[in-house]
């Protein structure tokens, strides 16, 4: 970097002017993208541990609908590559940019952003909506995120200006380091209504409880005679079995017992 004198901030890997930014002030910077080995990311997990808690916390009170999107892609997707990208595709095809978006990343603009209504301004945001809702979905399903914040040149080189800012989210992967996903949606594509796809779990209705019966009911059969030890009295025990059996299956199923 020439022209300005930066602190090198390694925790947060940014570039910080002590001095801050002042009119007129022209620096250049050079930077290479790094290409990530697809075969590597496929196969690679995330680191975990006090080393990488920084970029796992989450604030407290994630709302509901938050927490149950994240839990049905993460539910369609096992590995922590095809996490990452199953977020950035998801919003990459339900959402659409808009410049006239308020700003904001806090949850109550996150919720609005992700299951606002469409025709209310709705289910459309700024980069900074984008990476924000992607980081805090991706920290949900156990991957190390963090969101960049930095500059895009409609050419790709050349001078940029403040209208130039762009947020863009990274997800670590152990062996391959820091890697930028793009969860904007592509050009020219008209973004699917977010209902069609994600379908929050309805609660079951709740059942009335059943009062317990207070007494136990008593066999009304009338006492039968023991005749000499033969065969009657052999079938009459098992009669009184028998009826034993159809009154508790009568209990049971609620239905009237069937004339014998």
């Amino acid at each position: 970097m020439d022209g300005a004198r930066v602190a090198y901030d390694p925790g947060s890997g940014t570039l910080i002017r002590p001095e801050g930014l002042t009119a007129g002030l022209r620096y250049t910077v050079t930077s290479t993208r790094e290409a990530p080995d697809l075969g590597l990311l496929s196969a690679a997990d995330v680191p975990s541990g006090d080393a990488v808690a920084r970029v796992l916390r989450l604030g407290e009170g994630v709302p509901e609908q938050i927490q149950r999107l994240a839990d049905q892609i993460a539910a369609e997707n096992g590995a922590p590559y095809q996490r990452a990208v199953a977020i950035e595709e998801f919003l990459g095809t339900h959402y659409r940019i808009s410049a006239d978006a308020p700003s904001g990343h806090a949850y109550p603009n996150l919720g609005f952003f992700l299951f606002g209504p469409r025709n209310g301004g709705g289910q459309e945001g700024t980069s900074e909506q984008f990476a924000a809702a992607y980081a805090v979905l991706a920290r949900l399903m156990g991957l190390p995120t963090r969101v960049v914040v930095g500059f895009q040149s409609a050419t790709g080189n050349g001078p940029v200006r403040g209208a130039d800012a762009f947020a863009w989210p990274e997800v670590l992967f152990e062996g391959v380091g820091w890697v930028p996903f793009d969860p904007m949606p592509k050009p020219d594509t008209e973004p699917r209504p977010v209902e069609e796809d994600f379908k929050p779990p309805t609660d079951p209705p709740t059942e009335e409880p059943t009062n317990a019966p207070t007494e136990t009911a008593e066999s009304s059969a009338p006492a039968t005679p023991i005749a000499d030890a033969g065969t009657s009295g052999g079938a009459l025990t098992g009669a009184v079995i028998a009826g034993g059996l159809s009154t508790l299956l009568v209990l049971v199923l609620g239905v009237p017992p069937s004339p014998s």
